[in-house]
């Protein structure tokens, strides 16, 4: 089963790239991200560093 995770902020941290969602995605959920972020290099960028840790 697939799932990614992204933390909470800490407070006064800005809000991730592309006002992504601090979460528990599965794979379909992360597949809407992409999808919905797809031209946002940075949000696409965040989300595959995301996936190495």
């Amino acid at each position: 089963m697939f799932e990614l995770i992204i933390p909470e902020h800490d407070e006064g941290d800005e809000p991730y790239p592309g006002g992504i969602e601090p979460g528990h995605y599965d794979l379909a959920g992360l597949v809407a991200l992409l999808r919905q972020h797809k031209q946002d290099p940075d949000a696409i960028q965040f989300l595959a560093d995301m996936l190495e840790e």
